[in-house]
């Protein structure tokens, strides 16, 4: 008798955890879909790409090899641009103004490419820059000023190599390794963490 007791002790407790939590029901309007076409979108982020003063978006999409961003004409008209058709497994995506120009760029990492590139915007046309071309197994980037000298660096990871790099703004991207003991170095997220 004690174990049924106890059994549906727990039951009642079981069920009691598992009933839906009571609260009011935030209305959202449905979904939008900005681009219903692109094969295995990887990465998103949102970014001014066009300095107008909304955000815009930027995807890389894994098995289409491409870079795209979408400019905001306002919810939902979103007009795609492509950035680059030739990003060889597109993985991971940054922005930053990297060249100092006043306009936002945009770093990616190409798994399949084992390659970190950036992307000069150059008002709206988009040049393909080579950061290094041997990241084995490229996943992820991302911008900050490493070495303090007020250029924005590029970090990465190459989960094939196990993997934490940062390349220096320095006209040639020279590469230094942060470590090569990170099994299956995934994502790389820069920052003061002291």
């Amino acid at each position: 008798m004690t174990k049924l007791a106890v059994f549906l002790g727990l039951s009642s407790l079981f069920l009691a955890l598992a009933a839906p939590p009571v609260h009011a029901q935030i209305p959202y309007d449905p979904p939008t879909a900005i681009d219903g076409s692109a094969g295995g979108v990887s990465f998103v982020l949102t970014a001014d790409v066009d300095g107008d003063g909304d955000e815009d978006v930027v995807a890389a999409a894994f098995d289409d090899d491409s870079v795209t961003w979408y400019e905001n004409g306002g919810i939902p008209q979103w007009a795609p641009h492509t950035i680059s058709a030739a990003a060889n497994g597109a993985s991971s995506l940054a922005v930053a103004d990297l060249d100092h120009d006043g306009d936002l760029d945009v770093v990616c990492a190409s798994f399949d490419g084992n390659a970190v590139e950036w992307f000069r915007n150059d008002g709206g046309t988009w040049t393909a820059q080579s950061v290094a071309s041997s990241v084995n197994g490229a996943v992820s980037v991302d911008v900050a000023d490493m070495d303090r000298d007020g250029d924005p660096d590029i970090v990465a990871t190459a989960s094939a190599d196990n993997s934490v790099l940062w390349y220096e703004n320095d006209g040639s991207w020279t590469g230094h390794v942060i470590s090569s003991t990170f099994i299956g170095a995934h994502s790389a997220v820069a920052g003061d963490v002291d």
